[in-house]
């Protein structure tokens, strides 16, 4: 199972916007802090499906508020 290949980017946009709030997020979300860095870091080119599709829910959720 994989994850659509635009949700990424788009997962790193949102992230690059919230940046100051990524420990909430990541709280928020059910991820660990340390994923949300080695995203946006390059550490983690490629995040497991759970990872970015917990994050991308979270970010909507929170645009939509």
């Amino acid at each position: 199972m994989s994850y659509e290949p635009s949700m990424l980017p788009e997962v790193k946009a949102m992230l690059e916007e919230e940046k100051g709030h990524w420990r909430e997020i990541a709280e928020q979300a059910g991820v660990n802090y340390k994923a949300i860095a080695n995203i946006m870091q390059g550490v983690s080119k490629e995040p497991g499906v759970s990872t970015v599709e917990k994050l991308h829910r979270c970010l909507l959720d929170r645009s939509a508020a």
